[in-house]
């Protein structure tokens, strides 16, 4: 069962790793790629965007729920200066 683990988690990597650069390939050089991303980018970028809040989400750092449940609520109304 070892080998076979082993095998798996190497050929998910490698298809992992084609995959992204793929994406990026299209997405740099295709109209449909630039309007994806026109479309959709901010998911992707800052610190503030759903994927920074998914990857500091861990355990040991507090991460995304410590932030959620502390900071301040995105639906309460703010003060206007």
């Amino acid at each position: 069962m070892g080998e076979s683990l082993w095998w798996i988690t190497r050929t998910w990597a490698i298809t992992a790793g084609v995959v992204i650069v793929i994406v990026a390939l299209l997405i740099r050089f295709t109209r449909w790629g630039r309007q994806f991303w026109r479309v959709t980018g901010d998911y992707f970028k800052g610190r503030d965007s759903t994927m920074g809040n998914i990857c500091s989400s861990a355990p040991a750092s507090g991460g995304w729920a410590a932030r959620r449940v502390t900071g301040p609520s995105p639906c309460e109304p703010r003060a206007v200066s």
